[in-house]
């Protein structure tokens, strides 16, 4: 299952490209995390804070432990926990 999660991020990202990664801010990442049910949840702030708390940590830990941190931080699924990661690295650029 976490290989599956692995594989999806990695192609997630190819998919989206560099591109986007460009042009990484809060808006952008707010607006792709808008289609997921986080936004339903979670107050814009909270979101971001999360979202830039994963980029800070992107630097010293590996994405399952970021999975992970996600979830434990906003009580959410391990699975909504990577998407979550995907979304801040592709949205805000980590």
């Amino acid at each position: 299952m976490r290989t599956t999660i692995i594989a999806a991020a990695a192609v997630s990202m190819l998919i989206i490209g560099t591109a986007g990664a460009a042009h990484a801010d809060d808006s952008l990442f707010l607006t792709l995390i808008h289609d997921k049910y986080f936004s339903h949840s979670f107050s814009e702030a909270q979101l971001l804070a999360e979202g830039h708390k994963i980029c800070d940590s992107a630097r010293k830990v590996g994405d399952q432990s970021l999975y992970d941190m996600a979830a434990s931080d906003l009580g959410i699924s391990d699975q909504a926990g990577a998407q979550f990661v995907i979304t801040a690295h592709v949205g805000l650029g980590c």
